[in-house]
């Protein structure tokens, strides 16, 4: 993971139903940084980012988007509170392939891109969803709003 944003985010990973829990499940990644999560073979979950997080005099952790509500940085067992770009990811799914995607489903709270970093096994073709442009397209109006 590398956090290209001009500010400071704090991931926050849920494992899927029937899979592995990872740890950590929440961290800190200032800007710039890079770090690596490691998961098993076959894996399923998704990754956030949450953002504008502060700590009060009580050590309750919270952030304005993104916040999974633990109240701390780990995010255990809880997963985004809307609004949050979501990479949602399956390893070793159906026919051992594995899937990715980037989704808004639960809003948009900063842009975030997923890439194939090395590995191995046999060449695939990836997919583009067409859909993806018009979801851009629409952002870069709402941006020019603000």
């Amino acid at each position: 993971m590398v956090n290209k944003c001009r500010y400071t985010v704090w991931p926050g990973v849920l494992s899927g139903a029937g899979t592995t829990q990872i740890s950590p499940t929440g961290f800190i990644l200032r800007r710039g940084e890079s770090t690596s999560v490691s998961v098993p073979t076959s894996w399923s979950g998704r990754l956030w980012c949450q953002t504008l997080c502060t700590e009060d005099s009580s050590g309750k952790f919270s952030c304005l988007t993104g916040d999974c509500g633990s109240s701390t940085l780990e995010c255990s067992s809880s997963g985004a509170i809307p609004p949050a770009t979501l990479a949602e990811f399956t390893l070793n799914g159906a026919g051992e392939v594995d899937f990715y995607d980037v989704s808004l489903v639960d809003g948009y709270n900063l842009p975030m891109m997923v890439s194939p970093n090395g590995g191995t096994g046999g060449n695939r073709t990836l997919a583009f969803i067409g859909g993806a442009i018009t979801i851009l397209a629409a952002m870069r109006q709402l941006w020019h709003l603000f």
